[in-house]
């Protein structure tokens, strides 16, 4: 599974809003202190900012917002930080970024669900990790971030967690405004 792949049943935007220059993800690696997955990139740099049918968000870090990027993943880890300092490490098993191995944001749906990569390894071999909004669980999926999007939009990995797809699913650029 690839972006060639993906990009069969998700066309790209004919004009993408915020695509990422590949120049610009040095200065994203430097403030994390870890390179991101490549397919990740890729998928920002072809598609740009923007939701696959009004439900599901890959997050942008270098998107132009009123609520920014940064924000939005801190406000993700510190909702995983509370729930495990409510409930115990029961609720939220799996270390937390920066932490070696931990969940790190990467998209969100709209009734906030939050995919995360399982941060072991190199960032090419990070795995998907699907935690829903105020219950405990969630969904592993073995695979990168792409390979997780193709899966879920031909209906081949169910998520316990996320609604399904439309059989057309169609990837909506955001505007100025968003």
């Amino acid at each position: 599974m690839s972006l060639h792949s993906l990009r069969q049943i998700l066309p790209p935007p004919d004009a993408p809003w915020e695509a990422v220059a590949p120049a610009r993800w040095p200065s994203v690696e430097r403030f994390l202190c870890t390179e991101l997955p490549t397919d990740y990139k890729q998928f920002l740099e072809v598609y740009g900012t923007g939701h696959i049918d009004g439900y599901l968000r890959v997050s942008n870090p270098l998107r132009r917002s009123t609520y920014p990027w940064i924000q939005e993943t801190l406000g993700a880890l510190g909702h995983l930080h509370e729930m495990r300092a409510g409930f115990g490490r029961e609720q939220v098993p799996d270390s937390l970024f920066p932490e070696l191995g931990g969940l790190l944001p990467w998209a969100s749906t709209t009734s906030g669900d939050s995919l995360y990569w399982r941060t072991r390894g190199t960032p090419d071999r990070w795995t998907v990790v699907v935690l829903p909004a105020r219950a405990t669980g969630g969904d592993d999926f073995d695979g990168p971030a792409i390979a997780f999007l193709e899966a879920v939009l031909r209906r081949q990995y169910r998520s316990h967690v996320m609604g399904e797809f439309p059989e057309s699913p169609v990837f909506i650029p955001d505007s100025v405004n968003q």
